[in-house]
């Protein structure tokens, strides 16, 4: 009895959704951005939080990291002021980081890699493990011929089976010779690593001479440090005092594992307001629309329900039938509209983000907090079209 009726109450809904498509769309398009914003604001959060994790888990107790602000810049000059142990006794390892995006090309097969040009100790800071070969050490630093080390997906995209020793790689144009691979069961933070290059930082170091500079003006983007253990604390200030004196002001900052920590939860608070905010502007949004939407149900069915109550029905029953198609309909939309979201953020992603170390990401619980949104949507846009369907004057319609 129960499926029958459940089949009533759809058989009417498609009816109606059919004879008045306009109402349809508009129900649809305010479920639809009420449950993108929801979404994008959740796969969002879940994406930077898996972002910093991933930064956090990376580092070290004793890791941090020097980046300019603004147009400021660091050189490998500052990186080899931060060396000098009678200013920096909590100085450790050092490595300054240059990033980009590399072309390389062995024989017919090219690949699209991240690069990193950096110094042997950036192998020891991050803990990397070679699968084949081996990482490049000082000696590699002043050889007239660049090596490369790649990540195992950029590997596999240019060699096929075991790379030769020696063997070449064009790197832009410019040969190296590969002699390691990365080990993806076993580096650290395999996540930035897989597509990616790392070449020695002087390998960059020609077209800066042929300009007339020397490689302690090559800018880097960021210098990583290790410091002593448990002596990160004094690392900062002494780093902080070093800086300050060669660039007579603070246009840097420095991030360490806590501030990293600090930054993940200031950023899951500012995110848990806005989400909030956004879907519940969204949310009286949608309930409005489907309120208006079943409200001229009702006044379309006026005869119906004057029918419906001669025949025996109450007025709760009547409530009850109007609030089931209200809480059927957006069922369905809410349906539809997670899905067309869940697309949606996927494109968004692809086109607008293109990162491969920042993409949103969408936990299973979605679809069922959705569905829920959608359902909650159902009952407060439907309950006032439903209270008036109850209290419709059948005395009044039937004269």
């Amino acid at each position: 009895m129960k499926w029958v009726k459940f089949r009533i109450i759809l058989a009417r809904v498609f009816f109606y959704q059919k004879k008045h498509p306009l109402h349809s769309f508009f129900g649809f398009l305010a479920i639809l951005a009420a449950l993108i914003s929801f979404n994008f604001l959740l796969a969002f959060e879940e994406s930077k939080k898996q972002k910093i994790n991933q930064e956090i888990t990376s580092l070290g107790p004793d890791y941090i990291r020097i980046d300019p602000y603004g147009q400021a810049k660091l050189t490998i000059a500052d990186a080899k002021h931060l060396l000098n142990k009678s200013l920096n006794p909590s100085v450790q390892l050092l490595a300054p980081i240059k990033t980009g995006i590399s072309n390389l090309k062995v024989g017919p097969n090219e690949a699209q890699v991240s690069t990193i040009w950096t110094s042997p100790e950036y192998a020891l800071i991050h803990e990397l493990e070679l699968s084949k070969g081996r990482y490049f050490n000082s000696n590699d630093m002043f050889d007239s011929n660049p090596v490369v080390v790649l990540g195992d997906s950029a590997k596999k995209q240019v060699i096929q089976g075991v790379f030769k020793k020696r063997q070449f790689v064009f790197v832009d144009g410019y040969p190296a010779y590969l002699i390691g691979v990365l080990d993806p069961a076993n580096t650290r933070a395999v996540a930035h690593l897989e597509n990616t290059a790392i070449l020695p930082i002087n390998s960059i170091a020609a077209p800066f001479s042929a300009a007339g500079h020397g490689i302690e003006d090559i800018a880097v983007d960021y210098i990583e440090i290790q410091a002593v253990k448990h002596q990160v604390d004094q690392a900062v200030m002494q780093i902080t005092a070093t800086l300050l004196a060669e660039h007579g002001e603070q246009n840097f900052f420095l991030t360490t594992q806590d501030s990293l920590t600090e930054e993940l939860n200031d950023s899951t608070k500012e995110f848990r307001v806005l989400g909030l905010i956004f879907t519940l502007f969204s949310f009286i949004a949608a309930a409005f629309l489907i309120s208006a939407q079943m409200l001229s149900y009702v006044n379309a069915r006026t005869t119906e329900i004057a029918i419906r109550r001669i025949s025996g029905l109450s007025p709760e029953d009547i409530l009850k039938q109007f609030l089931a198609e209200s809480l059927v309909l957006c069922a369905a939309f809410g349906m539809l509209a997670a899905l067309a979201s869940i697309v949606l953020i996927n494109l968004i992603d692809e086109i607008f983000i293109g990162d491969e170390r920042f993409v949103l990401s969408l936990r299973f619980y979605v679809p069922i907090a959705s569905m829920v949104i959608a359902l909650a949507i159902g009952i407060v846009g439907g309950l006032y079209s439903s209270l008036k369907a109850s209290q419709v004057n059948i005395f009044r319609i039937l004269e």
